[in-house]
């Protein structure tokens, strides 16, 4: 069970955000946090130098929030994805956030399949640019 979040105003303030998910988390025992946060909704979204602020506490809320320690997904407008690549963690389970969010214990092998997987699907998008690797020093050591 996922934890869903989405104020506008957490954008101005991450540390409450963290702080409202914290006590969310710890009262009803979620598994994850689901943020719908929509920054293009702001007023002057359409100006670059309000989109570039916007985009950077946007980033800054979702660092914050990773801080409470479980599972982070995020609904994003695809109109956000001006180019994307498809990351993949291989740093050990205690580092990445547990188990689920790792190809550390799966290894190479399995890690190659699913990333084949998910660019067979995917090459006929335009935006599609590859997957990345998450800590290549922790790549180059998977079995």
């Amino acid at each position: 069970m996922h934890c869903l979040g989405g104020d506008l105003g957490w954008l101005e303030r991450p540390d409450w955000a963290r702080d409202c998910l914290t006590r969310a988390l710890t009262a009803w025992g979620f598994d994850a946090v689901h943020l719908d946060v929509e920054v293009w909704r702001m007023p002057g979204w359409e100006d670059d130098r309000v989109r570039l602020r916007l985009l950077d506490q946007y980033v800054t809320l979702l660092r914050t929030v990773r801080q409470v320690g479980l599972p982070l997904e995020v609904d994003v407008a695809p109109r956000l994805a001006g180019d994307f690549r498809i990351g993949v963690e291989t740093q050990p389970a205690e580092q990445a956030g547990g188990p689920r969010q790792t190809f550390a214990e799966e290894g190479r092998l399995v890690l190659d399949r699913e990333a084949a997987v998910v660019s067979n699907h995917l090459t006929g998008n335009p935006l599609y640019l590859g997957v990345a690797v998450h800590d290549w020093h922790h790549w180059r050591r998977l079995a």
